[in-house]
């Protein structure tokens, strides 16, 4: 204890008995992780549907054909199926690679019963289990279009990796009839994904994230988000650099990320200027993870405030969708309530303290309560199995009540909960545990793969690649410049903006551009493709430098 001051030994053990007090004596069913989170994933995953249905004016344009919906959530189905005519006989296929994800849409979505059938008039939907990667279902050359959103950065995290999406996209090609489409729509990445860059964190919360998620997200040993994928291996910890204090002393420190990982997080003062030297596309990571991570940990943190002109209150901003509801929820708990969009200062203050208060845990880590003598030695002995100091990683209170940094939480979330948590040992507060909930769910995908430069030059390889095999001469190419288009998000670049500050190695501001990339791909003959690669060049010739050798390739191939 004697890394601890007396101010925090206290506060930890006030919030400790306090909240033994309050605490249901429910039992904790963590064996379930994903599907008791189902509903939630699908409450996040439904909203900008009109985004997602890219495929429906190809729909509308052949309404006899069959189109494969990939990874889907339900809603954008519903939605996509109302606005096809009774009078066409397109044929829907939803597809998933977990069977509950199919099995929850008739339940959360009954009118979609009624086009389970296969009458030849009126568009029908089927429902079928699939692996993105190997559409063995599908015979070559049989479907009019693919729509693929925000599925290909789950193909990279769940499905094989890179090789993974490979096989994707090869596989497209092989289903798709010659002039189907494949709707691409996945957030943006960057193509410099190596360089180095400064990364400021401006913020408390967005410290304290980071300090835990780059843990678990560049830990080589403990990752495994399935049984065909492991952890993209694409950045090297020794080079990354941290710039902090420690609590209570007046020296800014720099450390390797060796050297920063022996420091135990409450020794951390993230109150002050915190900063990283890191790779772009890891900054990238840390941008996409961190808005995913505040929708479900603390979404109270999409609400902004502005004081009104004519009385002392303040209107309300919603920075992302479902926000109203999380409010309304919070202030009903709370006894409060706002009239016109309006809230007094005390409530606003309220809100404020929330969101701090929502993050606390991060920074002292997870506060258990182990009775159990034989379970306190099953999490001391889980530790040194994995090369874990727990002299350095569990701060011991009193009366059997301790404290686990958090990221080591992150980090043996799984073998945690099932070898340590049961209705008597257990954290204090449940709901402390949704932050490594979220790790274990969130904390190990990969967002960043391709630019679109790299996306669309390499989509075209593998056509070419599975065109020597197939002895055909098709590509999956984008129907257009048109047909390649970043979609921003102001209200999440506002978030970011107001968590981080990026700088190149030489110092020069990098802006910050958060939003989706939307392709629409289309399966055409080389030469058609060709002439549409170099349209797409000449926008913009040095963002394309990977599609200008391809093209220069294919060129050449043409003049033999």
């Amino acid at each position: 204890m004697t890394n601890i001051s007396k101010y925090l030994y206290i506060t930890l053990f006030l919030k400790l008995f306090l909240a033994s007090i309050i605490y249901c004596s429910e039992t904790i069913n963590f064996l379930d992780h994903k599907n008791s989170q189902l509903n939630l994933y699908l409450d996040l995953i439904k909203y900008n549907i009109e985004e997602k249905l890219g495929i429906l004016p190809y729909i509308l344009k052949k309404p006899d054909g069959s189109y494969l919906e990939i990874g889907t959530g339900g809603d954008p189905i519903a939605q996509l199926l109302s606005k096809i005519p009774d009078t066409a006989s397109a044929k829907i296929i939803a597809s998933d690679i977990d069977q509950n994800i199919l099995d929850s849409l008739p339940i959360r979505h009954p009118i979609l019963r009624k086009y389970f059938h296969n009458n030849p008039q009126g568009p029908s939907l089927k429902l079928q289990q699939l692996d993105a990667t190997s559409m063995k279902c599908f015979e070559n050359n049989s479907l009019d279009g693919i729509n693929a959103s925000a599925i290909v950065h789950e193909i990279v995290s769940y499905a094989g990796g890179i090789e993974g999406l490979n096989k994707f996209f090869s596989e497209s090609l092989r289903v798709l009839k010659p002039d189907g489409v494949l709707i691409y729509r996945d957030p943006e990445s960057v193509s410099d994904k190596l360089e180095f860059i400064n990364l400021e964190l401006k913020t408390p919360p967005i410290r304290l994230f980071s300090h835990i998620f780059i843990y678990k997200f560049l830990d080589k040993t403990h990752g495994n988000l399935s049984t065909s994928a492991r952890k993209q291996i694409l950045y090297d910890p020794s080079n990354i650099m941290f710039t902090f204090y420690k609590k209570n002393d007046g020296y800014q420190y720099t450390a390797t990320y060796e050297e920063y990982n022996k420091i135990q997080s409450h020794e951390i003062d993230f109150s002050r200027k915190y900063s990283l030297k890191i790779p772009r596309g890891l900054c990238r990571e840390i941008e996409r993870h961190y808005l995913t991570y505040l929708h479900q940990c603390n979404p109270l943190a999409f609400i902004t405030f502005c004081p009104h002109i004519t009385s002392d209150s303040y209107s309300i901003n919603y920075l992302a969708h479902s926000t109203p509801l999380i409010l309304e929820d919070f202030l009903k708990k709370n006894g409060q309530s706002y009239t016109d969009g309006l809230i007094d200062t005390v409530t606003k203050r309220k809100i404020s303290t929330a969101i701090i208060d929502n993050t606390k845990v991060i920074e002292y880590g997870i506060p258990l309560y182990l009775p159990s003598k034989n379970k306190q030695f099953l999490l001391w002995n889980l530790l040194k199995e994995h090369m874990f100091d727990p002299s350095l990683n569990i701060i011991p209170l009193k009366d059997n009540y301790y404290i686990l940094d958090y990221r080591i939480f992150g980090i043996l979330y799984d073998s945690i909960i099932n070898l340590i948590f049961d209705p008597h040992n257990r954290p204090v507060n449940k709901e402390d545990s949704i932050h490594a909930e979220w790790l274990k769910r969130e904390g190990e995908e990969t967002y960043i793969y391709y630019s679109d430069d790299e996306l669309i030059t390499k989509v075209g390889e593998i056509s070419l690649e599975y065109n020597t095999i197939s002895n055909e001469d098709f590509i999956l190419c984008p129907l257009s410049t048109e047909q390649n288009k970043f979609i921003p998000r102001r209200c999440y670049e506002q978030i970011l903006k107001n968590s981080i500050f990026i700088t190149d190695k030489l110092g020069f501001f990098i802006p910050i551009k958060e939003g989706k990339r939307v392709i629409h791909f289309q399966k055409m003959n080389i030469k058609e493709a060709l002439s549409i690669y170099q349209e797409i060049i000449k926008t913009n010739p040095e963002q394309y430098t990977h599609l200008q050798k391809l093209t220069n390739k294919l060129l050449q191939n043409k003049n033999r």
